[in-house]
């Protein structure tokens, strides 16, 4: 029984030590986008209405799907400094990442 509570002290112990160091990662935007964009799209196919994106990314354009997925307009996004853009194609509204 000793060797249990030991056990379980220890385990205690190594769980509060490495529970106080873990890092919570905060996803940039550009990695939010293509999760938000590709969910809204769904959705508005799924229920065969036109819907505007729904995004946790702030300041984005206005974007709005068709009941058949297709996007409103075609655009270059740039998130942040980072030389990373996102373009948005015409149509089935295809993302292309640069």
């Amino acid at each position: 029984m000793a060797e249990v509570l030991a056990a379980f002290a220890i385990v205690s112990l190594l769980c509060a030590v490495f529970a106080s160091s873990v890092h919570i990662y905060e996803p940039d935007p550009d990695h939010l986008f293509p999760s938000d964009y590709l969910l809204t799209q769904s959705e508005a196919m799924a229920n065969a209405q036109s819907t505007p994106l729904q995004s946790r990314v702030a300041d984005l354009p206005a974007i709005r799907f068709s009941e058949k997925g297709n996007v409103s307009k075609a655009m270059t996004l740039r998130f942040g400094t980072d030389d990373h853009d996102i373009i948005v194609e015409l149509g089935p509204g295809k993302l292309v990442f640069r």
